[in-house]
């Protein structure tokens, strides 16, 4: 008897291995993942503790400097 193919059950069986592996592979990686997502929000705060310190410097060039009061309006310019 000449077989061209695959039973059924071999099929299902394969897609079985297969999906316990995908499982496990991803049971594995889970944590790498929430690593890498609390490094990038890491990043993302440095990001604005850094913008913060540039803007409260340059407010601070703005100020007075016989009264040391801070200025009544800033004219921005967009370029």
């Amino acid at each position: 008897m000449d077989r061209k193919g695959f039973t059924l059950l071999e099929l299902l069986l394969a897609v079985a291995i297969l999906g316990v592996l995908l499982g496990l592979l991803l049971w594995y990686l889970e944590p790498l993942r929430q690593r890498a997502n609390l490094a990038a929000g890491l990043g993302y705060a440095r990001s604005v503790a850094a913008s913060l310190g540039h803007a409260s410097a340059y407010l601070e060039a703005l100020r007075d400097p016989r009264t040391g009061a801070p200025p009544t309006s800033l004219k921005v310019r967009f370029a």
